[in-house]
């Protein structure tokens, strides 16, 4: 495993993690969340990686494209039927699980480059 890779790839999803929730949140008082949220970025940069590594060429487009497919392929989509079934609007849908697919098909290009 790349550690570097991996280390880079969460805290890339840290700076996505605090531009997307900047105005939802109070930085001053989110240690413990963004404590959180670092640890989970690392697991999944871990697991991007790894998936990343067995089924795809080097490469920033082939992780990206990678990262892409499980973000909005997989968790993008897996939770629309939740947001019709409950009536809630779909900006909403956009807002909450937009974060992770954009994140996912970051991160893989930059663990795609350490390939």
């Amino acid at each position: 495993m790349e550690y570097l890779a991996v280390l880079l790839a969460a805290i890339l999803n840290m700076i996505i993690v605090y531009v997307w929730f900047l105005k939802k949140t109070n930085p001053q008082k989110m240690g413990r969340i963004y404590g959180a949220c670092f640890i989970a970025g690392l697991m999944v940069a871990a697991v991007l990686q790894r998936l990343i590594f067995g089924i795809t060429d080097p490469g920033f487009l082939n992780g990206a494209f990678t990262g892409f497919i499980l973000g909005f392929g997989i968790v993008l989509l897996a939770a629309l039927p939740h947001y019709l079934f409950l009536k809630r609007p779909l900006k909403a849908w956009l807002i909450d699980f937009g974060y992770p697919a954009v994140s996912l098909t970051l991160m893989g290009g930059l663990l795609g480059l350490f390939y």
